[in-house]
């Protein structure tokens, strides 16, 4: 890839003067090897969050594409458990270290340690809630935009990809299953 683009600027720029044509042809060979909007799409967030945010995201909608980020992913959840609550309790009932409804799988030895891993899913699921859904939502949109820039929203983002790439992880809990 460096070597095309360096390869591509060289021929561009070595010329005295830049026809339309050619400045055409420049920036339809840059988006082949730079798709358009390169934050977004080099943070290579789960599908199902990625493609229906695009436009959100394209008309610098960013606190819009965060939220409904968020409504994806307890969406998501909601699928997964069959629980029907709003976020916060949802969050703490289906990702329960004790008594969990969705269940990471065993990837180590220690039951503490994977006890410890179904607490985080817990804790940044009910802290995207508390933090950042039920704030932005209760505001006036124009309050909390000030303090929500893009780089905010594709934190936003990656962080709800990486809790939906483990709720995939996750098997639904036997109810008849014994605890421990």
């Amino acid at each position: 890839m460096q070597n095309s683009l360096v390869s591509l600027i060289d021929e561009f720029t070595n010329s005295e003067e830049i026809e339309p044509e050619k400045s055409t042809l420049f920036l339809t060979k840059l988006e082949e090897i730079i798709p358009p909007y390169p934050l977004y799409h080099w943070r290579h967030l789960y599908d199902s969050l990625k493609n229906p945010l695009i436009e959100y995201y394209k008309n610098a909608q960013y606190l819009e594409a965060a939220q409904e980020g968020t409504k994806i992913y307890s969406d998501l959840v909601r699928k997964k458990s069959g629980q029907e609550s709003d976020m916060t309790s949802l969050f703490n009932t289906v990702f329960s270290a004790d008594n969990p409804v969705l269940e990471l799988p065993d990837f180590f030895k220690n039951s503490e340690t994977k006890q410890n891993i179904q607490k985080g899913q817990r804790s940044l699921s009910v802290g995207l809630a508390e933090s950042f859904r039920n704030p932005t939502s209760h505001h006036v949109k124009a309050e909390t935009e000030k303090f929500f820039n893009e780089n905010d929203c594709l934190d936003v983002l990656s962080l709800i990809s990486f809790l939906l790439r483990r709720v995939d992880m996750c098997e639904k809990k036997d109810p008849n299953q014994n605890n421990g």
